[in-house]
């Protein structure tokens, strides 16, 4: 909804990545720490911030 009434919304987006995404990190390790699937959930957040990044900068 958000996209449709802002005119930037990639910092939105880049804010929703990194609060959703660590939040998730902070779950999974938290309570599945054997396996470890904390580490991928860190490594696409980081992958998909630095995609929005350089898309923000390219665009």
């Amino acid at each position: 909804m958000l996209i449709w009434f802002v005119d930037n919304t990639i910092p939105f987006l880049i804010g929703y990545f990194l609060i959703s995404l660590s939040f998730r990190a902070f779950m999974e390790w938290k309570y599945k720490r054997e396996k470890k699937d904390y580490i991928l959930t860190l490594y696409s957040m980081f992958i998909y911030l630095f995609v929005l990044v350089i898309g923000f900068y390219l665009i």
